[in-house]
């Protein structure tokens, strides 16, 4: 099945109505999301966008171009296989495009945005449904818009359609003790589960997709991160760029990061662990080693490319609790010395973000203790 432009009559009924309000141009209705103030969304800039986010949809948001998945000609499927998930796209040789490209990640983020804009967190979902309009998609991706560019886009955004259409997810995540469906250890498996029902870009340029419900519950009912806008303007060119970004913008909105003072540190290998745009150690001691040169410089770029994009204001090298580096340590900055150290980093300034992270951490502190662990995002602390 490859993707066409879908056509009002072909559409669910909830997809129907959303269209209708779109194209009646129509006001939104009475639309909030709990935890996020003020909305609509604030256009200080740089300007940052709240998103539902999940450890299950965050490990998908890191798929390396790298990555070979492994294939089934005979049932003609792609698996990619991490630590806590497995994902697995059906149909993969009628796949438009290269898969689950940079682009794809993007395109989702940006969805689940216009999703959580129309969702109550913690509550049952109102709508499934996410429309985003091409051209101001592209303005928020830094493109410029003309007929050779719009074409262009709009063939690359069916493509990364067809790939999330064709893809379903299953995961295992920290939930804690207490939590409907976990272990002992407070780990939680979520079942296989399809992404979306319905994809497509109608003749007014809008770009549609259902969510299937168990994926829009899973967002609903999972945590909210104030996304950088000037995170989708990165280069596709060098995905690290934007892999490595998100996951430091996901550390800095944990609120336990937040109320261990560890929001703005982290340390080199954890930051490397979390990305497979960069080989592993492994991978570079069987393959004529330069640690530094295949694993250390390709950060440096990504993260001096975030200060450039306007993603962070700046970063550098640390120790533990963010003690500066030793006069020897900044003589040596070979591999064994900088593998060791952190990463201070300081995402740019908005005034929302920092007044929702404090309402939140003002929550978190006025909360009744109760035996109930909370429910976390990854791991905490020292990272």
């Amino acid at each position: 099945m490859s993707v066409k432009d879908v056509g009002k009559d072909t559409l669910p009924l909830e997809v129907k109505k959303e269209l209708e309000r779109i194209i009646s141009k129509q006001p939104d209705q009475a639309l909030d999301v709990s935890d996020v103030p003020d909305l609509p969304e604030p256009e200080e800039a740089p300007i940052y966008r709240p998103m539902l986010h999940g450890p299950g949809l965050d490990s998908l948001a890191q798929i390396s171009v790298r990555e070979t998945p492994e294939q089934d000609k005979i049932i003609d499927t792609a698996v990619y296989t991490g630590p806590n998930y497995r994902f697995t796209m059906i149909e993969y040789s009628e796949i438009l495009g290269p898969g689950l490209r940079v682009s794809t990640q993007k395109l989702l983020d940006a969805l689940v945005m216009d999703l959580t804009t129309k969702n109550t967190r913690g509550a049952r979902p109102k709508t499934t449904t996410a429309i985003i309009d091409l051209e101001e998609y592209m303005r928020r991706c830094g493109k410029d818009i003309n007929k050779s560019n719009t074409d262009k886009e709009r063939r690359k955004i069916k493509e990364d359609l067809d790939a999330l259409y064709r893809l379903s997810l299953e995961w295992k995540e920290r939930t804690g003790n207490q939590a409907g469906g976990a272990d002992k250890a407070g780990s939680k498996s979520f079942l296989k589960m399809r992404i979306c029902t319905t994809i497509g870009m109608i003749k007014n340029s809008q770009i549609v997709v259902a969510f299937t419900p168990e994926i829009a519950e899973y967002l609903t009912n999972s945590y909210i991160m104030w996304y950088p806008a000037n995170l989708l303007k990165t280069d596709d060119r060098n995905p690290c760029t934007y892999h490595i970004g998100r996951k430091l913008l996901i550390h800095y909105n944990n609120l336990n990061n937040q109320k261990g003072g560890t929001a703005s540190i982290i340390s080199v290998r954890a930051l490397l662990d979390g990305t497979r745009d960069i080989p592993s150690e492994e991978e570079v001691r069987t393959s004529g080693r330069q640690y530094y040169q295949r694993r250390i410089a390709p950060l440096i770029k990504s993260l001096n490319a975030l200060v450039d994009g306007q993603v962070l204001i700046k970063w550098e090298l640390c120790n533990g609790k963010m003690k500066p580096l030793s006069k020897s340590q900044q003589n040596k900055q070979d591999y064994d010395t900088v593998i060791d150290c952190y990463i201070h980093f300081e995402p740019t300034e908005n005034t929302e973000l920092q007044r929702y992270l404090e309402q939140m951490k003002k929550a978190k502190k006025d909360q009744p203790k109760t035996g109930t662990k909370q429910r976390r995002s990854g791991k905490q602390g020292k990272d």
